[in-house]
């Protein structure tokens, strides 16, 4: 596929990108960043097009498929992944509020800081979860609100 080929197709679907972003927006990302996405789906349906003319693939989709479906794809998976941060991000939040309140409980029960290993026991997790959790938070085992394991 010339040069030129390529330039004509970036702008004739170039105008169809922020329609197809309006349909598919549903507020997880700004805007701007799906047309974004849209955008680099044309450059992916071009790329998928120029391979398919190398290796003599004539036919398939076609040219306007190819690329609407190129650039649906982008966005959706922008949109995906965008929906699969934010759910890490809650489970991430979830954990440390659990983390701080079996702190507080088991500080009130054994008179002081719990240990790492008191910690994972009461959440039924391995230390080296809690001791993940306590990263995210700025703490570490380290910190003298932690008292050394039992001998």
């Amino acid at each position: 596929m010339r040069e030129q080929e390529k330039q004509s197709l970036i702008e004739e679907f170039m105008e169809e990108v922020p329609e197809l972003a309006e349909e598919l927006h549903d507020g997880s990302l700004p805007m701007e960043d799906l047309i974004q996405e849209g955008y680099l789906g044309i450059m992916n349906g071009i790329a998928v097009l120029a391979e398919e003319e190398e290796k003599g693939l004539y036919g398939g989709l076609g040219v306007t498929e190819t690329i609407r479906g190129a650039i649906r794809k982008a966005m959706q998976d922008a949109l995906q992944a965008e929906k699969a941060l934010r759910l890490d991000d809650d489970r991430l939040v979830v954990q440390v509020e659990l983390l701080n309140k079996s702190i507080d409980r088991l500080t009130e029960e054994l008179g002081g800081k719990p240990n790492i290993d008191e910690l994972a026991n009461d959440l039924g997790i391995s230390q080296e979860e809690v001791l993940k959790i306590l990263k995210l938070t700025g703490t570490t085992p380290d910190d003298e609100a932690f008292q050394a394991p039992p001998q």
